[in-house]
Formats: C-alpha cells, structure tokens, sequence
C-alpha cells in the first residue's frame, strides 16, 4: 500500500538515521500521542529508545530497530599477515599493530575502514573516557578534553597508510571494520565463519565496548497528515510480524523485546557480540541543531584528515564552536554565560 523510493529529496513519511532524526525535530510531527493510541502498553518494547528522540515532550521519531557498533576482523587475511587473533580486551594499540602488519601484506585501502563520518571516529572519543557534549555541564563542548583529544589522537594515527583511500569505499572487503548489526545482516551473515567480532578497543585493556548507537526511524513531516494513514503503518512497524521479521533478517536490532531475544542466536558470535555491546551502547549525539551537526562535522573531517599540530586545531575549532553555542543560545542561558573558554 505504499511506495517505497529512494529519489524523493523530501516526502511526508521517511525512514531516517539516528542523526537526522535529532537533528531534524523541528520539522517533524509529533507521534506520541498516536503510539500510544496504538500501543498503549509499552512494556513489551525496548520503551528507553524513545527517550533520545523526545523533544519538549513531543517524539519526533519513532524507533524500530536500533544497533550497537562493533569491530569484525577477517580472519583470513589476518593469518595471511601473520596476525594473532586478539582477545575481546584488546585495546587500540592491539588494533594499530594488526593495522600495521595487515598493511605490509595488503594494500592499504583494503585494511581499515576508516571514515570522518561521526558514527566511526565518536566510538574512539567514547572509549578513550571523552564525549563530544554535555548539556548539563557550565562548558558543554568536550570534544577537547584530555581524553576526547586521545581518542581523536589515535583515531587520527589508524588513518596512518590509508591515504589513498576514498572514505566508505572498499567497506565490504575491508579486513577491518568497525559496523553496525545493519551491514552485518545484509553482508556477512551468510560467512560468519570467516570473521572475528569484538568490542571497539579503548585506550587501555579491559576499557572498550562503547559505542554511539545507530537507529533507523519512522519520522513524519508537520504537514496536516490524517492520522488514519499513520496509525496502521505505526502499528505496522512495532508489530510482531514485522519485527519477526527483522530479527529473521539479522537486521539491527527490532525494537520489540521478544524479537530483538529471537534475533540473538546463543551459537551465533556475531550474535553475542552485539547482544554484549547493547550493555554499553550511547545513544544520543548531543547535536539538536542542524547547522552545529554540519559545524562539527566539517570541522572533525579537516581535523582527522589534516597533518598538522592537532591539539593547536582541536583547541581553536572548540572556540569556535564555543562561540557558535554562545552566539545562538543553542543551551540554556543560564549555563551559557558561565563558559569557562571563551573567545577572550
């Protein structure tokens, strides 16, 4: 009963990613109140993914499926290069070295999936101790912290040999991948056997397994829909059918707890993993404005694909941005008129 496209630039329902669906709010319908006329019992669902797409009490984007990141590894190319299998409390040092020895055997752009997309490099900031935000505190921006700057530090290094490659190219012959429960089902499923799965490492052992979650949503634009066209595509998507189905497909992770149970196979390690890394997972951005989402994300490409001082251009992008915050009122003006790094 619908049409599925993919062309459309904008139409009033779409199927949108963890980023647009925060980013986007303004724009959007709020479907709480018809979710709950849908379902008015939420126990059987994973109900705290709601929470990260709420806005001034209005959901903006309806959940139902969402994923952990983790690493595969392929085990034949890392015996190819003579690599030892590591254990789940590697660390990033563990990864640099089997980087290192994979690049002598491999060209470099089949080694690492490297990307300055924020759903890659945020993993390492994570479990390195940092953040990129934090709107409770009197100086939300993170992203320079001592630990944030190490994870982009070492984030930064893994790129070290991998120049030649065009980001998010090569990604399903990668020997090293860092992704989401999504590509896994529709790539590797069907050869398990032949890879390795584990958390994303930290900077030290035992300190890893964190990662920024991805989710895709049901999200509908402010433009006066009947509800009678979106309550049965709403009950659709949370339905046992449907999220049956997803769990069959092992894509992400259904929203509706008895399926997301049925999608974890208990001899499956590629299952385990993800079902392990759901423990751990983060998943909100901190980015509710569109243009700092863009700001960031300029700025964090040029600073991970740069060779330069790092810390320098870590330390002035965060002025900026601290500035952009301040000038725009983007968090509350009580917490920002005690900034502690200006632009003095």
């Amino acid at each position: 009963q619908l049409h599925i496209s993919s062309s459309f630039p904008e139409s009033p329902f779409q199927i949108i990613t963890t980023v647009k669906a925060q980013t986007g709010h303004e724009g959007m319908m709020d479907l709480l109140p018809i979710l709950k006329e849908c379902f008015p019992d939420l126990n059987p669902f994973h109900a705290e993914q709601l929470k990260p797409f709420m806005r001034g009490g209005r959901l903006t984007a309806l959940p139902f499926l969402f994923s952990p990141r983790i690493v595969a590894c392929d085990r034949e190319m890392l015996a190819r290069a003579g690599c030892q299998e590591p254990s789940t409390d590697w660390c990033i040092d563990d990864l640099r070295e089997i980087i290192r020895k994979l690049q002598v055997r491999f060209p470099g752009k089949t080694v690492f999936r490297w990307s300055t997309l924020p759903g890659q490099w945020l993993n390492f900031v994570l479990n390195c101790g940092g953040q990129l935000f934090d709107p409770e505190s009197s100086d939300p921006v993170k992203f320079d912290s001592p630990e944030a700057r190490r994870g982009l530090r070492y984030y930064r290094l893994l790129h070290e040999g991998n120049q030649e490659a065009e980001e998010l190219e090569n990604m399903r012959n990668a020997a090293v991948m860092v992704l989401e429960r999504q590509f896994y089902g529709m790539q590797l499923k069907n050869e398990e056997d032949r890879w390795l799965f584990l958390p994303v490492p930290g900077d030290r052992r035992g300190h890893n397994g964190i990662s920024i979650q991805a989710t895709e949503l049901l999200a509908i634009r402010r433009d006066g829909i009947d509800h009678d066209l979106i309550r049965p595509l709403i009950r659709y998507l949370w339905s046992e059918e449907f999220q049956d189905h997803l769990a069959d497909l092992k894509y992400g992770i259904p929203i509706r707890r008895s399926s997301a149970e049925k999608s974890f196979a208990p001899d499956s390690p590629a299952d385990q993993a993800f079902k392990r890394a759901c423990a751990s997972i983060r998943n909100a951005y901190q980015l509710y404005d569109g243009n700092l989402f863009d700001l960031i994300s300029s700025g964090m490409r040029k600073l991970l694909r740069s060779s330069g001082d790092l810390d320098a251009e870590i330390s002035e992008f965060a002025r900026t941005v601290r500035q952009y915050i301040q000038y725009l009122d983007l968090f509350p003006r009580k917490k920002q008129n005690q900034l502690k790094h200006d632009s003095k």
